[in-house]
């Protein structure tokens, strides 16, 4: 009776195509992570862009006679935050010492979703910051370009994080920060420019 078996070559050179080909897709694998969490990043700051320029509409049109965020009878941060929370879902009001790494904004709260969202205000409107990241940059290059406003005329400032508390709290990453100006939140287009 003849038993049937792989000699040792045959195994090795099975082993050896294995590797080939596990050598091989392995970056795409950890490419394809790093696009969808730069994906996830993008399609957070984005919902959480969506939601503050519409709680600031509806500022706007109860609070504001003018339609101005400089004439909505709000003196500081605080009272802007209070304002947003009757149109956002905020979870809780946050102290710096609770955010890893600091975070920018006079007041700080989480939202429902986890993220967490820092404001500055200034009723004159004459906040001005430079190298504000608005938008996550494009997949593709190291480090992704990101897109910045300029904030010269911004009567205030919103700071958030997408994922909370988790890391890796670095700006363009997972924090981001969005202009109030005048007439509102606006996603920068044609004043956009990349940093």
């Amino acid at each position: 009776m003849k038993k049937h078996a792989f000699t040792l070559a045959e195994t090795l050179l099975t082993l050896a195509i294995i590797g080939i080909c596990a050598a091989m897709t392995i970056p795409s694998i950890k490419n394809l992570t790093n696009g969808t969490r730069e994906m996830e990043a993008d399609v957070m700051a984005k919902k959480i862009i969506t939601n503050f320029s519409g709680a600031t509409s509806q500022i706007l049109m109860t609070k504001s006679k003018t339609r101005r965020m400089n004439d909505i009878g709000c003196d500081n941060a605080t009272d802007l935050f209070n304002m947003y929370g009757k149109f956002l879902q905020i979870s809780a009001v946050m102290n710096k010492s609770d955010i890893p790494n600091g975070f920018n904004g006079t007041v700080i709260g989480r939202l429902a979703d986890g993220s967490i969202f820092g404001l500055d205000y200034d009723k004159t409107c004459s906040t001005a910051k430079t190298g504000l990241i608005v938008l996550p940059g494009k997949s593709g290059s190291t480090p992704a370009p990101a897109v910045t406003a300029d904030t010269s005329k911004a009567c205030g400032i919103i700071y958030f994080d997408t994922n909370g508390i988790k890391g890796p709290n670095t700006d363009g990453i997972d924090r981001f920060a969005v202009p109030i100006y005048k007439s509102g939140v606006r996603i920068p287009s044609a004043t956009a420019t990349k940093s």
